[in-house]
């Protein structure tokens, strides 16, 4: 008769879970056996051997299996232990079946292999259902318990509380992610013992009370211990040890802490935290009455009925406090609503299934695990909700870098970015840089600069006439800096620095509140100037990073200057590569590109004409070879005609794939790389060449980008590459910095001096500084008006494109449109036109609404049009003598003609510049007009970087002229 005291059902789950699968050679006995479980309304599944038992097992797994111990083809032993080691079967109990009366080393060998019971035979049919019922029952509960304590350690792990458990020994035992975080040491750290307390707690009083808290027999709440983290910094931690109230098996001592260091929060909440611990109080109340009354069905559940309604205005009333807390600060409202149901909405979800666990038949150990479940999740609620209110995020901490880097780049680059906003302006900026300032420094170059950027910035921004002198000078020897320095021997020097301007000067009131963040002079200087008043605060930091100091000296109207110190070390016993002091002096002045008066010294001191070589000369470079990586063909010209005229080697790559590709297939010196390409950028393609195991892993890279802010030059570094020149540059720079990484043995004096030649040569083009790109374009004329022609080819219509491309908002696209005419403007010397074209780009980058894009459009258009009417006043191209049809003999023969053209096409294949010079070659040797035109029209496409177009053309030719490719 089927037993209605039991339902499956309940036991396991669902219907599936309730299969039990029995296993059993004798017919007889597994007919019989699965008789009496099937009649108890179990759903039966049959075996007669181990491996019909794996295989059932792994088709439909159930939730017992009856296994005899005695099988025909393996025992039962061995079958338990594969059905044990599968993960996926955890969940299937299994139970021996043996004919052995008494305990035998067959049974203790069974549960050693993970039964989980063992049955005598003969037994009675009534006892054999009674007992699967019960193993049902345990299974049940065995994945209750473990749900709720794998969710347990899951919430204690990552709640924003600081927890930390003792041994008997005083030793640490758990430590939470709060902990870690809070006090910024590793795991590993924090378990040893004997360096973790004077860390933690460096003043003795502080460590005895710490000490004493953990020693407390009796639960203490809320004690105020300064705690220092591994970076310095101190935060106050409310430590609560309630060990004694709520004891966890394996845990001394445990505590909670949280960060207290917002006072005023602290004392807001503190009526709040009363009122949830004698709330918590009368919980604990009615969960003991409810625990104790569990053997009286009919009591417990009135009990639990009344614990759950007791629960609900608990809940209530922390709903309360939270709004009230809330109510007290705006800005922390909406996290901690947040905090508040991601933490609470799983405990309160655990707290209810053990509750329901605890509903079951369970076993004293069982009920004794559930109560100790029960008991700490809803103490560590309770905590949780008292703590929630005095959480914080934590800001980051900058680090200053310690490494060798070149003093002159630094004041270089910032003398270029700045010339344009000053000629602007009509300011003159002079650096003046003291004899015996070392070239070649330890430190954060990048920090420095961002220093130097932000005074000179300013500067410019209160000068309305006048100059801007920016002066270095040694001011003392210190104690060296500390951080990596690639382990070059290094002594400390000070240096300092000034920034003198001609503006609007401050006054002493106005100076007191400078340097501190969110503070501008007055609120007349934000409506004027515009600002954040964040920019000096954050030099005021750097500057103390590097362990200097900075103040100001001002007047009204009589200008202002910024002063700051900065420890740097200094390379001993290497001899420095780069220029000293004086030429780098000379070389802001030169790239300022500003005469001084009259009498005044110049910054190297001594007079430096207007017009005059260079004094550092061009670097002879001549017979290294160089590949020029860049996507733009006008930038390619430059670059590539530039150092060929100084006797380089020059090959072309349109993106970092073409790079590799080039690398790979022959020896370079150096590697000139554009940053934003397509296909693979300048950063990546950098990575991929350092990461690879060839030989040219090694090759100097130098960046040649219209990025130039400081940030730009640390990733470019950060990236692999050697060094940062930013565009527009002057051939003399570019040459120095070659000098600077290619090998001397490879440097040839140049065929011809590069010298700025004579103005006049050209007529005035409007909207472009002719003198300033024709030194951009080495001194040749002939390359600078290609250089003119090829820019009014190419960038016609960018504004419209750029226009379009906001119309479909594609500002990605529109970006690159701007970045490329602003690198191009002023490689041909049209300056506003590039100060257009960089001010959209970041305005682009910013994010600004579309209005403010398009009105930085229409003065972009209208100086690219200046620019363009005033180069199509220089007319077409005049073709050479060499162009016009010629009858005299000496023109090639069918042989030679095929030879030069299959030349050609594999230089088209390879994307080789050196396809014009062929080109050029069998113009001047074909006699036929027809063949000139055609090898014109080659010319042309080879002109424009089209070289698939070129080779097609090719190919149509040679058919015409039976040359076989």
């Amino acid at each position: 008769m089927k037993d209605s005291s039991f339902n499956p059902t309940q036991a396991s789950g669902d219907d599936e879970q309730a299969r039990i699968l029995i296993v059993d050679d004798d017919p007889d006995i597994l007919s019989a056996t699965a008789h009496v479980i099937s009649k108890a309304g179990f759903d039966v599944l049959q075996a007669n051997s181990g491996a019909a038992c794996l295989e059932r097992v792994a088709e439909t797994p159930p939730a017992l299996v009856l296994l005899d111990v005695v099988l025909p083809d393996m025992d039962g032993l061995e079958v338990c232990r594969r059905i044990k080691a599968d993960p996926a079967l955890a969940d299937v109990f299994v139970v021996l079946l043996s004919g052995k009366r008494t305990q035998s080393d067959e049974q203790a060998e069974g549960l050693a292999r993970g039964a989980d019971g063992y049955i005598a035979r003969p037994v009675d049919n009534r006892e054999l259902v009674e007992r699967v019922k019960s193993l049902l029952r345990l299974r049940t509960v065995q994945h209750a318990l473990r749900a709720s304590e794998t969710r347990l350690q899951t919430l204690v792990t990552s709640m924003p509380v600081l927890l930390l458990a003792l041994n008997e020994q005083g030793d640490i035992v758990y430590t939470n992610d709060e902990f870690v975080r809070a006090t910024g040491y590793d795991s590993e750290a924090l378990h040893e013992q004997h360096d973790l307390w004077p860390a933690l707690y460096p003043n003795e009083s502080e460590r005895r009370q710490m000490l004493a808290l953990c020693e407390a027999q009796e639960s203490v709440r809320n004690v105020e211990i300064e705690l220092t983290r591994q970076d310095g910094d101190r935060r106050r931690i409310a430590w609560s040890n309630i060990s004694a109230q709520v004891p966890i098996g394996g845990w001394a001592t445990w505590l909670v802490g949280v960060d207290v260091t917002v006072h005023q929060l602290a004392v807001e909440l503190q009526q709040k935290t009363a009122a949830l611990l004698t709330a918590n109080t009368a919980l604990e109340r009615s969960k003991r009455a409810a625990l104790s009354l569990m053997q009286d069905a009919h009591a417990q559940r009135r009990r639990a009925e009344a614990a759950l309604a007791e629960l609900a205005e608990s809940q209530a009333a922390l709903r309360e406090a939270k709004e009230a807390a809330e109510a007290a600060t705006e800005a922390k409202s909406r996290f901690l609503a947040n905090m508040s149901h991601e933490i609470r909405t799983p405990m309160t979800a655990m707290l209810a299934m053990v509750y329901l666990a605890l509903k079951t038949e369970l076993d004293p150990r069982q009920r004794e695990y559930l109560d100790a479940i029960q008991a700490s999740t809803q103490k560590l609620l309770n905590i949780v909700n008292d703590i929630l209110d005095f959480s914080k995020i934590e800001a980051g901490k900058l680090e200053i870098a310690s490494e060798p880097f070149d003093l002159q780049s630094v004041l270089g680059h910032l003398a270029t970015m700045f010339e344009v906003r000053a000629r602007e302006k009509g300011l003159e900026i002079t650096f003046n840089v003291a004899p015996s300032t070392p070239a070649v420094l330890i430190g954060d170059a990048a920090r420095l600069e961002q220093v130097l950027i932000n005074l000179i910035d300013n500067a410019l921004k209160f000068s309305e006439q006048g100059e801007i002198v920016i002066a270095v000078a040694p001011a003392g020897k210190g104690s060296a800096p500390s951080g990596p320095s690639n382990n070059v021997p290094h002594e400390a020097i000070v240096l300092q620095f000034a920034v003198r301007d001609s503006g609007i000067g401050m006054t002493e009131e106005q100076m007191a509140h400078l340097f501190e963040a969110f503070s501008q002079a007055d609120t007349s200087i934000t409506r004027r100037y515009g600002g954040t008043g964040l920019g000096l605060a954050i030099s005021r930091q750097l500057v103390e990073m590097m362990g200097g100091t900075i103040w100001i000296e001002s007047e009204p109207g009589q200008g202002s200057t910024f002063s700051f110190t900065v420890l740097f070390g200094r390379a001993v016993g290497s001899r420095e590569r780069l220029h000293p002091a004086e030429a780098l002096a000379t070389e802001v002045e030169h790239v300022c590109g500003r005469p001084h008066p009259c009498g005044r010294p110049h910054p190297c001191g001594r007079p430096h004409p207007r017009g005059e070589p260079h004094p550092r000369g061009e670097p002879r470079l001549r017979g290294a070879s160089v590949l020029v990586v860049d996507d733009n063909s006008v930038n390619q010209m430059v670059v590539r005609d530039v150092l060929q005229m100084a006797g380089l080697v020059v090959e072309v790559a349109n993106n970092g794939q073409e790079a590799l590709a080039a690398l790979q297939a022959q020896h370079f010196d150096a590697v000139l790389m554009d940053i934003q390409m397509p296909d693979i950028d300048g950063y990546t393609a950098t990575r991929l060449i350092r990461t690879s195991e060839a030989a040219y892993r090694t090759i100097p890279i130098i960046a040649v980008t219209a990025h130039a802010q400081p940030s730009d030059r640390q990733k470019s570094l950060e990236a692999g590459m050697n060094d940062h020149i930013a565009k527009p540059f002057d051939p003399p720079q570019l040459y120095d910095v070659l000098a600077r990484w290619i090998a001397p043995d490879a440097w040839q004096p140049p065929a011809t001096p590069l010298s700025a030649p004579d103005g006049a040569l050209l007529p005035p083009l409007p909207g472009i500084a002719v003198e300033t790109g024709l030194v951009r374009a080495g001194g040749s004329l002939e390359l600078y008006l290609r250089l003119l022609r090829k820019f009014s080819t190419n960038q016609a219509g960018v504004d419209t494109a750029i226009r379009e491309a906001f119309a479909r908002d594609d500002r990605t696209a529109a970006a690159r449109l701007a970045h490329t005419l602003k690198g191009v403007a002023g490689m041909i010397g049209a300056e506003t036109l590039q100060a257009s074209a960089a001010a959209l780009e970041s305005a682009i980058k910013r994010g600004d609404a579309l209005p403010a894009l398009e009105a930085l459009c229409q003065p972009l258009a209208e100086r690219l049009n200046t620019a363009l009417a005033a180069i199509a006043t220089l007319g077409p191209e005049t073709p050479s003598a060499t162009d016009a049809p010629t009858d005299e003999p000496g023109g090639l023969d069918q042989a030679a003609l095929s030879v030069q053209v299959r030349q050609l096409a594999q230089l088209l294949r390879q994307y080789d510049t050196q396809a014009g010079e062929v080109l050029r070659f069998l113009h001047d040797r074909v006699h036929s007009t027809p063949q000139k035109e055609a090898l014109l029209a080659l010319m042309r496409f080879v002109e424009q970087y089209a070289f698939d177009e070129a080779l097609e053309a090719l190919e149509a030719l040679a058919v015409r002229w039976s040359i076989p490719l």
